[in-house]
């Protein structure tokens, strides 16, 4: 039996050859064959030298011990800990194998290794106590790994922040009024209220310090404080004199706010726009407090706001329109201009919208229902109100540089509706191009200059021009630099297109119908079903409706 040439140590730490007097072995013996005789000297966890009992099988083969004598086959090993800790130090863990016969580690065992790293701060001691009560628990060889020590990140200060101090006369088409009981008048949307000279119309909130952060081996790692941003100063607005973090009106007016800063319009404010007014053209901006009736213009070069319904009428705006109620034109053939029009320098803010043709350099939001409408804007179109739960987009033709959300998209009868978005996309892919084949470009270059380089290295040094070395280097310094700054542009126009491709999608909330035609760039869908929640994509090369997963609500019908 191969056993008979085994013999545990004096410290019973390992596990040797021992030869005997008299040698009498087959030589047919397996690695297996050693393994299973560890038991017999109560070695049965050691860990197994393989290259030892590989050299004790071939000797007994052979025949030939003598270079086997106390030759170690297996040996006791106690559990290995090592650290395992992240290139930025902001994470330690310990990386324990199971011990093979051995002892498992102590609390000071960890605590040097820790020590020995430099591994003082974030350090979780529950942490420390399971490694040592899960390393008695591994089996042999068995690895796993612990995260004990876990740094602080260092927190960036915030910028300023701005907070209106007034109600934004865009936002009062989403709040309808209630009176004493509770009740809710859907047409009732408060008076159009202007503001007094003096009066605080929005607070600057500071901005914050950075807090530092700290490694796991006690580096502190310095945070950015947040950046103090100065109000942006509107016409009718100025810092206060007692406060420099708050803004008033120096005029009264209607107040317009914007994201670092609060505009007073000193606004003509009329009754309604009818055949007794007649057209209404003013530089500044105007305030409707009634209906702008059919066949009426009204042009102003600030903003427009309407306190009733706009019908057959034209509006155009060198800022926002808001319309508290709806916007309404008639039934017009497709080749036929809207007898409803509004044109808006920034944002179209309404109700709803039927039988109009509504044109903004920025966004247009609608509350209720977008239907048979001409719509094209620079930003993005949302027809929802507030609880997402209204709002239904049909007929027509849509055309949207970023987003379109709603709630239904088309109707149950299958109205025909064209939606476009993301309508620069080419324009986006167009200067992608530009810039890979700059890229490309400057790559052919530093190849040539490459090329040259090595050619020169050929030649012997006599014959190498200092001039041309020069001019040579020159030259790949040059093109190395340009391809950078090519590699620069591309990738930061790859990102943008990124961005923009995942953003600037179509969001239905709860039903798009049969009947609709969908388009991004020349790729076009028309939807032969309808369809639940789902977001409308575009990968460059083909449109994907993609179904949300939303929590069950009553959804309202389609208007």
């Amino acid at each position: 039996m191969i056993d008979t040439l085994l013999r545990l140590s004096e410290d019973k730490n390992s596990l040797c050859v021992h030869l005997p007097e008299h040698i009498e072995l087959e030589d047919s013996y397996q690695p297996e064959d050693v393994v299973n005789a560890l038991p017999l000297f109560e070695a049965g966890g050691f860990y197994v030298v393989e290259e030892a009992v590989a050299e004790l099988l071939a000797a007994v083969k052979a025949g030939e011990f003598d270079s086997i004598e106390s030759l170690t086959i297996a040996e006791r090993r106690d559990t290995l800990v090592s650290v395992v800790m992240d290139d930025d130090q902001m994470s330690a863990s310990l990386h324990v194998t199971g011990a093979y016969g051995g002892n498992p580690p102590t609390g000071n065992l960890l605590l040097a290794l820790l020590a020995e790293y430099r591994i003082t701060k974030g350090v979780n001691k529950k942490a420390l106590k399971m490694v040592l009560e899960k390393s008695k628990m591994l089996a042999p060889g068995e690895e796993k790994t612990f995260e004990v020590a876990r740094g602080k990140p260092a927190k960036a200060g915030t910028n300023s922040t701005f907070v209106a101090l007034v109600d934004d006369v865009r936002e009062r088409v989403l709040r309808p009024q209630g009176d004493e009981d509770g009740q809710v008048d859907m047409r009732d949307l408060g008076d159009i209220t202007t503001i007094a000279e003096g009066t605080p119309v929005m607070k600057r909130i500071q901005a914050t310090k950075g807090v530092d952060g700290m490694s796991v081996t006690g580096n502190v790692l310095q945070a950015e404080n947040g950046k103090e941003v100065p109000f942006k100063l509107n016409n009718g607005t100025a810092v206060s004199e007692d406060d420099t973090n708050m803004l008033i009106a120096t005029m009264a007016g209607l107040p317009w706010i914007h994201e670092d800063g609060i505009e007073i319009d000193d606004s003509l404010t009329m009754k309604s726009v009818d055949v007794g007014t007649g057209h209404v053209k003013f530089k500044g901006s105007i305030i409707i407090e009634g209906d702008v009736s059919p066949g009426m213009k009204v042009e102003a070069e600030g903003n427009v706001m309407v306190g009733g319904f706009v019908e057959s009428a034209l509006i155009k705006a060198g800022g926002d329109i808001v319309v508290m109620k709806g916007i309404i034109g008639h039934q017009v053939e497709e080749d036929e201009p809207m007898s409803c029009k509004l044109e808006a320098g920034n944002n179209i803010t309404a109700k709803f919208s039927q039988y109009a043709e509504l044109k903004a350099g920025l966004d247009i939001k609608l509350t209720l229902h977008a239907m048979h409408c001409r719509i094209s804007c620079s930003g993005s179109l949302v027809v929802m109100d507030a609880t997402e739960k209204s709002g239904t987009l049909s007929g027509g033709t849509i055309e949207v540089t970023k987003a379109i959300t709603t709630v239904n998209l088309g109707s149950l009868a299958g109205t025909h509706t064209t939606v476009s978005a993301f309508t620069d996309y080419n324009e986006h892919r167009e200067a992608l191009s530009v810039f890979q084949k700059a890229y490309d470009e400057e790559q052919q270059q530093l190849a040539k200059a490459t090329e040259a380089e090595l050619k020169l290295t050929k030649l012997p040094e006599n014959k190498r021009s200092e001039e041309l070395v020069e001019k040579i280097k020159q030259f790949k310094s040059h093109h190395k630099s340009e391809l950078a700054a090519c590699h620069s542009r591309l990738s930061l126009q790859q990102k943008k297109l990124d961005t923009m491709m995942r953003e600037n999608i179509i969001e239905v909330k709860n039903r798009i119908y049969s009947g609709v035609m969908i388009q991004f760039s020349q790729e076009r869908l028309m939807t032969k079903r309808e369809h639940s929640p789902s977001r409308v994509l575009f990968d460059g090369y083909e449109i994907k409706i993609d179904p949300m997963t939303t929590k069950k609500t009553n959804q309202q019908p389609p208007q």
